[in-house]
Order: C-alpha cells, then structure tokens, then sequence
C-alpha cells in the first residue's frame, strides 16, 4: 500500500510566517511575566488572522486579482494609488530585510542549542541556513516550499507542545487562562498589543494572496482553501500558546530569551528541553526566513512588472542578502527595525482597512463574511489602529 503523500495548501505559509523568533521571543515573555493569564490574547490574535486572511482569500477567488492589484484600483487619484504603493513597498522591502537578520540569527542559535557542548563555527552555520532559505525561496514551483514549510512546522508544533508538557503545566490555569480574559496589571496590555502584533503579519496579506491566486482556481474552491488556513492558523496558534505555557510553567528562573528556557528545562528532563526549543526555534527562524525575502519579491514583481522578469529574483535574493550581512556581522539593524515597525505600524491598519471595504464593496451578498465574523473583522480594524499607535510611538 502506498502512503498518501501529505500536501500543504498556502495556509501553511502563513504560520511559517507569523511564526518566527520574534514570537518565540515575545511568547516567553508574556508566559514569564504574565504566566498562563493572558493566553485569552492569542485566541483573539489567531481569530483575528484567520478574519483578515479569510477576506484576502475571498477578495482573491473573486476577482482573480491579488489583493495589491485590488488596493491599487479602489481609487484612480494618482495621490491614493502613489501613497499606498509606497507604503506597501516601504514596509515590505525595509520591513522584511531588516527583519531577515533576526530570522536567520534565530535558526543559527536553535542550532546551538540543538549541539550544545559541541564546538560549532557559527559562521558556517549561517551559511548553510542562508543557502538553505535561498534553495526553497527560487523554487519555481510552490509545492517542494509548501511542504518544506509545513513539515517544519508540524515539527515545530510537536517540540513545543511537548515541551509545554514536560514544563510545571498546570491544566486548571492553562484552561482559566485560555477562556477567562483577565489584565492583572498594567504591563500586560503591552503584551496583549505585542502578542497580537506578532500574529497578525502585515506581509502576510500580500503572500497569502499570491499563494492562493497560484494554488486555487475560482469560488468553488471556498470550501477547501478554508479547510487549509484554518488548519494551518489554529496549528500556528497551538505552537504560541505551547511557548507561553512552556514559559509560565518554569519557577525560579530569570528568563529574557529561549536559552534560558532550555536551562529552566533542563532539571525536568535533561538535555531534550535544549533538543526540543533548539528545533523548534531553529524551525521558527528557518520558516520566516523564507517567507520574509518571498513574499517581498512576489510584491516587488506584481507592483513593477514593467522593470523585467527577474524582479523578483533581485528583490528576493537583496533581501536575504541584506539580512545575511547583519546576521554576519551579528550587528542589530536596530534603527533599521525601529523604522520598519513605524512604516508598519501604519500599513496594518490601512491593510484592514482597506480589507474590509473591498470586502464590503466587492463581494456579492452571498460570498461576504458572516455577521459575526463582520463583527470581528470590525474589532480587529480596532485593535490594527492600536497596534499602528504603539509601533509609531
């Protein structure tokens, strides 16, 4: 008997997206500070993705158009169409280059952790993780990216769930945190915002859309591209939730990054603690470290068409490029990131925003968002404007 080869749909991009060490990292801070209390945020956080990337994926199948193309046409005013397109290529060309150099420092330290005690180069490391991000990034065809990513993930998920597991869980708090929202203390409305700014990726609305233009045909295939994100949203949902509960379950121990969580595990069940958060950090850099330089060339190739064929091999490959030299050099673009979170911070909201329109406008009755999800759509255009605030200010 054969066995089923397993297949991922774009959903699986997006998780490798909105997954990455800057999660990792944000994810043991609020389950640190917070501990199981604020783990009601990323249920709200992953409804929040799978409403925005729902109405990328209906906007997609109606119109054939990505969503890019379709922000561009919601108004002829040249002042309109030059602002959108400048900030879109501003917060994804900076955005995701800057970014890049802690995707790939992220994927060289799982490493690490994954050989501790063996002397390693670290140098030759990032170079192999490099080559490895540029291998899956020039495929020509998305299914060898696809599932690449989505193996990774599955990995992911496991080491962390397990991870969690092996942790000082406790059910009872984990349950009260997830369905009991609570704001103990002031601090935690930053984590809230920070743990929702972290799964709710502005890129992702753009490389979403290309995928599902690439992997599903017209309306009829609703149903199925559903099934996909869903699956792949709420599994990128267990793995922060499993990191902050990873987090939460460790006593005694001053935690500021995913090494010292691998030592607070190590008494519990020895040298696996670094095995599992070293692959699954490893995993979580790698994933993002593809998607980041991806769905930049993928923009840059629909919004300058005029400018040849290899757009996005250029845009691409500059942007691993760019991350590569910071990662190289282990210097922190910090002014860099800081700019990209500003221009950011001012994409998300407009992303929704204009989301929610074109949603509204576009979509005949029978296609559009369900009351309810209307209703959370309208909430997380709320929430982006604060995100947009905080990342500004």
């Amino acid at each position: 008997m054969k066995i089923k080869e397993i297949k991922f749909g774009p959903g699986a991009l997006v998780t490798a997206a909105f997954i990455g060490p800057g999660t990792v990292t944000t994810c043991i801070n609020a389950g640190f500070t917070s501990g199981y209390a604020l783990l009601w945020a990323m249920i709200f956080a992953i409804l929040a993705t799978i409403i925005l990337q729902e109405m990328v994926l209906r906007l997609t199948l109606k119109s054939h158009q990505t969503v890019d193309q379709q922000f561009m046409s919601l108004s002829s005013h040249r002042y309109f169409k030059w602002i959108i397109g400048s900030l879109i290529i501003l917060s994804i060309l900076l955005g995701n280059s800057a970014y890049q150099a802690g995707n790939l420092t992220g994927a060289v330290l799982g490493v690490e952790l994954i050989a501790s005690g063996v002397t390693l180069n670290r140098s030759i490391i990032l170079l192999v993780i490099v080559f490895i991000a540029f291998f899956l990034v020039i495929q020509k065809t998305q299914k060898t990216l696809k599932n690449s990513l989505g193996l990774l993930v599955i990995g992911m998920s496991l080491a962390f769930v397990f991870a969690m597991f092996f942790s000082n869980f406790n059910l009872v708090s984990f349950l009260k945190g997830l369905f009991i929202p609570s704001v103990s203390k002031s601090e935690d409305w930053m984590s809230i915002l920070s743990l929702v700014g972290t799964t709710v990726v502005p890129y992702n609305v753009f490389l979403y859309s290309f995928m599902v233009q690439d992997h599903f045909a017209d309306e009829a295939d609703l149903g199925k591209a559903k099934k996909d994100l869903y699956f792949n949203v709420i599994l990128g949902g267990i793995i922060s939730i499993s990191i902050i509960a990873v987090a939460a379950g460790v006593e005694g121990h001053q935690l500021t990054n995913v090494t010292d969580l691998a030592l607070a595990l190590e008494p519990i069940y020895g040298s696996w603690g670094k095995w599992l958060l070293g692959f699954g950090l490893f995993a979580a850099g790698l994933t993002s470290a593809v998607t980041a330089p991806l769905a930049a060339g993928l923009i840059a190739k629909s919004m300058f068409k005029d400018l040849g064929k290899y757009v996005f091999e250029v845009v691409s490959i500059a942007v691993i490029a760019f991350g590569s030299y910071f990662a190289f050099k282990a210097v922190k673009p910090m002014n860099l990131i800081m700019s990209a979170q500003f221009i950011n911070g001012l994409l998300l909201p407009i992303c929704t925003t204009l989301l929610v329109v074109l949603c509204f406008k576009t979509l005949s009755e029978d296609y559009k968002l369900t009351k309810i999800k209307g209703i959370i759509a309208i909430s997380v255009l709320i929430i982006t404007i604060l995100l947009g605030l905080k990342s500004i200010l």
